[in-house]
């Protein structure tokens, strides 16, 4: 999907929810597709890579106003809240 999608999507959210949430891309371990979704507007990511290829990223996203996070943070399931599992 990418992060055009994603974009798009959490536009489409705060659009219809009049409400301006906080989102976080999920780059997995490509600290190149961490430097494309930065050159798109991402502010917030998940980058799971190496310590120097970590920092060297931090580091453009400090400059830009955002932030890395090195791992997942927790998540809520909002299917099993629906469904009453």
């Amino acid at each position: 999907m990418g992060t055009g999608w994603w974009q798009a999507l959490i536009r489409a959210v705060q659009e219809q929810s009049g409400y301006d949430c906080p989102h976080i891309l999920d780059c997995g371990a490509d600290p190149g597709y961490a430097l494309f979704a930065a050159s798109q507007g991402q502010k917030l990511i998940v980058l799971e890579a190496p310590s120097p290829v970590l920092e060297s990223v931090n580091e453009v996203y400090e400059r830009l106003g955002g932030h890395v996070f090195s791992m997942r943070p927790p998540s809520f399931d909002l299917i099993s809240t629906l469904s009453g599992v």
